[in-house]
C-alpha cells in the first residue's frame, strides 16, 4: 500500500499507526509454507529518498500480537 502524505514538514512529527491483529498460523501450515519456500515477511516501511528511490526506513515493525492491537511508529 502506498500513502501520499504530501510535503513533509520537519517541524511537525510524523507518525504511522497500524491497527489490526495477527491470525497466527499453525505448526502444520508453517511447515508447509517452509517446504514451499514461502517465508514470513514482517511489515516494513519504505520512503522515497532525495533521488526518488524507495528505501526501507523501518526494516521490521513487528506483528500486532493476539487480538486487535494498535502499533505506533515514530
Amino acid at each position: 500500500m502506498n500513502l501520499d502524505l504530501g510535503e513533509w514538514d520537519a517541524q511537525k512529527p510524523l507518525r504511522l499507526i497500524i491497527d489490526g491483529y495477527t491470525d497466527y498460523f499453525t505448526a502444520t501450515s508453517m511447515y508447509a509454507a517452509d517446504q514451499a519456500g514461502i517465508k514470513v515477511i514482517p511489515p516494513y516501511v519504505e520512503a522515497l529518498d532525495a533521488q526518488g528511490k524507495w528505501v526501507r526506513v523501518v526494516e521490521d515493525m513487528g506483528f500486532p500480537a493476539g487480538l486487535e492491537r494498535t502499533m505506533l511508529q515514530t
